[in-house]
């Protein structure tokens, strides 16, 4: 009885957002008259089952839309924050054993950056690291290492499907500043179309940066290999 209810809430879930492209978790819970956390064992089971994608706050339909390795979609932490953990955590901690006491460095936002600062974190524990200037548009990099050191963090507007900050205040502060060193995440990279972003303010953010840092590194799980996301932020060779 209960396994049949389920199905039939998965169907309308998905005839839903077959209209809508987005559902929302207090929209479900509208449309199934259940609780929160019902509806949120729903998403689970539907993106377990590779048939929508969790998003903040909600899920979308799995886009069936790329052309080969063209990729045109919005990115969202929640979506990949699980994905290849074992390699980004390789991954995290050879980028954290470059930085160096009296580094200045920028920290992008992403998964397989919140696992160098994992990394960094336990450096500074051990006091292996000591002396070090952060800065940062994340919030992620942020909770992880402000224990630890001092973090500037570099604010503007908001958002949450990366848990950054971006525009305007950002792009006027990233002018000003300089860094020795820079560690950015990518969509996807080529040798043809350089590192690539889903959207034009993390393009241009990472752009600025690139551009008044001495040593550039991006951190990039296999994954992104021969992907091209919607617009190129930095050639290959200047990394």
């Amino acid at each position: 009885m209960g396994r049949t209810r389920n199905v039939k809430r998965e169907e309308e879930l998905i005839s839903a957002l077959k209209l809508s492209a987005r559902l929302s978790i207090e929209e479900a819970m509208k449309l199934l008259n259940v609780s929160e956390s019902t509806v949120r064992r729903l998403f689970i089971k539907l993106e377990n089952d590779g048939v929508v994608i969790r998003t903040y706050g909600g899920i979308t339909l799995v886009n069936s839309n790329n052309a080969g390795n063209f990729m045109y979609e919005q990115y969202v932490y929640e979506q990949i924050e699980n994905q290849r953990v074992n390699e980004k955590l390789r991954l995290g901690e050879a980028a954290a054993a470059m930085v160096e006491n009296e580094d200045i460095i920028f920290l992008d936002s992403g998964t397989t950056i919140a696992h160098m600062c994992v990394a960094l974190a336990k450096r500074f524990e051990s006091k292996e690291l000591t002396d070090v200037k952060i800065f940062t548009n994340s919030l992620v990099n942020l909770n992880l290492l402000q224990k630890h050191t001092v973090i500037n963090l570099i604010g503007g507007e908001y958002r949450p499907q990366r848990r950054d900050f971006c525009g305007y205040l950002v792009e006027e502060a990233l002018k000003n500043l300089n860094f020795g060193k820079c560690f950015l995440g990518t969509d996807g990279y080529s040798i043809k179309s350089g590192f690539t972003t889903t959207d034009f303010l993390t393009a241009r953010m990472n752009q600025l940066v690139v551009n008044s840092t001495m040593h550039r590194y991006v951190v990039a799980d296999s994954s992104k290999y021969g992907k091209v996301s919607v617009v190129s932020y930095c050639p290959i060779e200047k990394a």
